[in-house]
């Protein structure tokens, strides 16, 4: 019986370590982002959170605390999944230059100020890619968002304002525009 109880209380220690694990996740790699997004809905800006890259064993837990913490959005409809493959190709196309946060190796783009107010202005026409869908994200954020190109261009502050490195990409990787903490903008595009 000793035995029994002893394995009952592992399992108990485990399921609650597992959601402890959660809440700080959920805290430092979900919350802000999801705030982000709701503000821009209620700003009138379509945006859907498209992907939450998440550990397997949180999965049960984070859908949980994302109905209950994040009331703007049901956890049902989020695609939560280990890995984002989306991004371990935006990693394997344009590879970072630093070890520690994502910065690709692309020539800065200096028409851009700090904030990317004068953007919609300075995109080179090359780059301009009207009725598409990008990917919007924060490199050290687990969630991955999507709105039209245009919603993006006309509210870059709004997207941009998390102090943090920054990507915006298409679904075909011909478009990328990264900001850095430094405050830097690298600009790609597939000229083709």
């Amino acid at each position: 019986m000793q035995e029994e109880e002893k394995k009952k209380l592992e399992e108990k220690k485990t399921l609650l370590k597992s959601k402890l694990e959660a809440e700080v996740f959920f805290r430092d790699h979900i919350y802000e982002m999801l705030e982000l997004a709701g503000s821009l809905k209620e700003a009138g800006i379509p945006v859907e959170v498209e992907y939450i890259k998440v550990r397997e064993e949180l999965l049960p837990f984070l859908q949980t605390i994302i109905n209950n913490k994040a009331r703007k959005f049901d956890a049902a409809h989020f695609c939560l999944q280990p890995e984002i493959h989306f991004q371990l190709e935006l990693e394997k196309r344009f590879p970072s230059v630093n070890a520690f946060r994502y910065v690709p190796d692309l020539p800065v783009f200096e028409a851009f100020d700090d904030e990317g107010l004068n953007i919609k202005d300075k995109l080179p026409d090359e780059f301009l890619i009207q009725g598409e869908n990008v990917f919007i994200f924060y490199t050290n954020f687990s969630v991955v968002l999507r709105t039209g190109f245009s919603e993006f261009v006309n509210n870059i502050p709004l997207f941009t304002g998390l102090p943090y490195d920054f990507c915006m990409v298409n679904a075909g990787f011909t478009r990328l525009l990264v900001r850095t903490l430094e405050g830097d903008w690298h600009l790609y595009t597939d000229k083709k």
